[in-house]
C-alpha cells in the first residue's frame, strides 16, 4: 500500500542523492555543504599561492584538487597513518608536500602559505578555537585568506569571536547541507588575515 507510513524509503534513491553529492560537491573538498566547493574553487582560482590543508586526512583525493588550484600544497595532519593512507591515495601530483603536525602547533614558519583550509577539522578543536585559529593566522601571510568549514552542531558565533580575537576578519560565509554527512547543516568561512 502506497503512502502510508510504514512505507520503506526509497534507499537506492538516498545512495543515489549522496552519490550525486559526492561528485558535485564533496570529492573536491571534503565536507563541504551544498555549493560550498564552487565558492572555495572560485576563491583559489582568483587568488592561487602556497596552500596549507590542515587535518587533510586519509582521502588524497580532495588534495590532488587543491594542487589543481594552487602553486603548492601542503597536506598536514597529526595522525601518521591519515598521512600515508592520503599519499598513496591515486598518483600525488609534485606540488604537495605531507607533513605531520596539529592544528594548534602547526610545524612552519610565520607567513609562509597564502591560504589555509580547514574542513571540518574545528569540531574537534570546539574547546580550543583560540588555538588553531591563532596558529592559522600566524602562518597566513598577509591579506591572506583562512577559509574553514564546520558542523551547524557547534555554534558559528564561538568560532566567529575566536577568529576576531585572532586577529582574522570575515570576508563571507555560506551554510549547506551535507548529505554525505548525514544530512548535517555545514558553514563556510572565509576570513582574511591582515
Amino acid at each position: 500500500m502506497r503512502g502510508t507510513h510504514n512505507e520503506r524509503p526509497d534507499l537506492d534513491m538516498f545512495a543515489r542523492v549522496k552519490q550525486w553529492e559526492w561528485e558535485k560537491w564533496h570529492h573536491r573538498f571534503g565536507l563541504a555543504g551544498e555549493r560550498q566547493a564552487d565558492v572555495i574553487e572560485r576563491l583559489l582560482q582568483r587568488s592561487p599561492g602556497v596552500v596549507l590543508d590542515v587535518g587533510c586526512g586519509p582521502n588524497g583525493r580532495h588534495v590532488v584538487n587543491l594542487a589543481k588550484l594552487s602553486r603548492f600544497v601542503i597536506a598536514v595532519d597529526k595522525y601518521i597513518e591519515a598521512l600515508r593512507r592520503a599519499r598513496t591515495d591515486g598518483p600525488m601530483p609534485p606540488n604537495v608536500a605531507f607533513l605531520a603536525g596539529n592544528a594548534s602547533g602547526l610545524p612552519l614558519v610565520d607567513g609562509s602559505v597564502d591560504h589555509v583550509l580547514a574542513f571540518g577539522l574545528l569540531t574537534y578543536f570546539v574547546e580550543q578555537y583560540g588555538a588553531a585559529l591563532s596558529e592559522f593566522q600566524r602562518v597566513t601571510k598577509r591579506q591572506g585568506l583562512v577559509i574553514v568549514t564546520g558542523s551547524g552542531v557547534h555554534p558559528k558565533l564561538d568560532l566567529l569571536e575566536a577568529a576576531s580575537a585572532a586577529n582574522l576578519h570575515l570576508i563571507e560565509e555560506k551554510e549547506g547541507f551535507c548529505t554525505v554527512a548525514s544530512g548535517q547543516k555545514r558553514y563556510l568561512c572565509i576570513f582574511k588575515t591582515v
